[in-house]
């Protein structure tokens, strides 16, 4: 699990969406990633 209060990381992978509608302002698609050494090989968001 990643923690990603001001959704920097999010914007970033481009995973942003807006749900200030519902009171919940920028959140995160679902995402899936592998990492080897720290740098992203592989992403998948729905």
């Amino acid at each position: 699990m990643l923690a990603d209060s001001n959704a920097e990381f999010t914007r970033a992978l481009g995973t942003d969406m807006g749900a200030s509608g519902g009171g919940m302002g920028i959140r995160s698609k679902r995402v899936a990633l592998i990492a080897n050494d720290s740098v992203i090989g592989t992403s998948a968001s729905t």
